[in-house]
């Protein structure tokens, strides 16, 4: 496997377990240059679908049965906010259009719309979308959606990937339908597991944000900033996501089936996030935020 920043060969770096579905070892391989991994031999689109069958899979279930989902769902509520004052922030903007991909059962693009933005969602897992028309009457579309987009030249003032890029089986081909779908000067936010972050550190190949074989792709800060100013965008800044070191801690200490996962998980969550507050590198998850100027492109290339 070649590394999409660097163009090295991919070497193995640590072999993974599937606790939520299977059971099954998967192995991961890193770029010995820039740190970019993957999920080696990863089930392809038409059968990656039921690793993500089981009710413990919130994003997609939306299930609040469990001291896990409690966790998460009290998590989400608190974020879901920030994540739309942090956007219109940085965009400059309180209302306009929004593209999220892969937005499961839609409750941040509920928040978006309830405050006048324009919304529109695209989720490949049918469930979650019923899910989300049957709580919100979101109409979420599916994965197809992207293509048509770009057929039709639609452009969209902020698009966000929350924790949605690392499943994606194209991560090239997604790349170039974002810079389609972005407006020039628009903002693009993508939130991932941050591979090098404290907690990840800890776990080693038990950190629950490996997420095998549901995460195809594991970045780095480096790499994934490496990665997207090679295709063109323009890094806004780099945010950590606070809350993700607790969950991830607890959800690998309950994995693991070790004894007191919550207590354990409480305390590695709370120095993790500590040293990110100190060093944005040592978060569990990071938000990436880039611009992309499409005339400016155009202008230097015709000069």
């Amino acid at each position: 496997m070649i590394c999409p920043v660097c163009q090295e060969t991919l070497k193995f770096y640590c072999s993974c377990k599937d606790y939520l579905v299977s059971g099954e070892t998967f192995s991961v391989l890193k770029c010995p240059m820039c740190g970019f991994a993957a999920t080696e031999n990863p089930p392809g689109p038409d059968q990656i679908g039921k690793y993500y069958h089981s009710e413990a899979y919130i994003s997609h279930s939306d299930t609040r049965k469990g001291l896990i989902s409690m966790i998460y769902q009290w998590i989400r509520r608190i974020m879901i906010r920030r994540k739309r004052l942090m956007i219109e922030k940085i965009s400059g903007r309180d209302s306009g259009s929004i593209l999220d991909i892969g937005c499961g059962t839609g409750h941040f693009l509920h928040e978006m719309q309830q405050k006048g933005w324009k919304v529109e969602g695209v989720e490949p897992d049918k469930g979650a979308r019923d899910c989300a028309y049957g709580q919100f009457q979101l109409k979420i579309l599916d994965s197809s959606a992207l293509e048509a987009f770009c057929k039709e030249s639609r452009e969209f003032d902020v698009i966000t990937m929350w924790h949605s890029l690392e499943h994606i089986h194209d991560l090239d081909g997604t790349v170039e339908k974002l810079k389609k779908l972005l407006r020039s000067g628009g903002l693009l936010v993508i939130a991932l597991p941050n591979r090098t972050g404290y907690d990840a550190s800890i776990y080693g190949k038990d950190w629950a944000a490996w997420d095998v074989p549901r995460h195809l792709w594991h970045f780095s800060l480096y790499s994934m900033q490496k990665l997207f100013q090679k295709k063109g965008f323009v890094s806004k800044g780099v945010q950590p996501m606070p809350f993700d070191a607790f969950y991830v801690s607890i959800l690998t200490h309950q994995w693991k089936k070790d004894s007191f996962p919550l207590l354990r998980g409480l305390y590695t969550g709370l120095k993790g996030w500590w040293y990110s507050r100190k060093k944005v590198q040592a978060s569990s998850s990071l938000i990436y935020l880039f611009s992309h100027f499409k005339q400016a492109q155009s202008q230097s290339a015709e000069a």
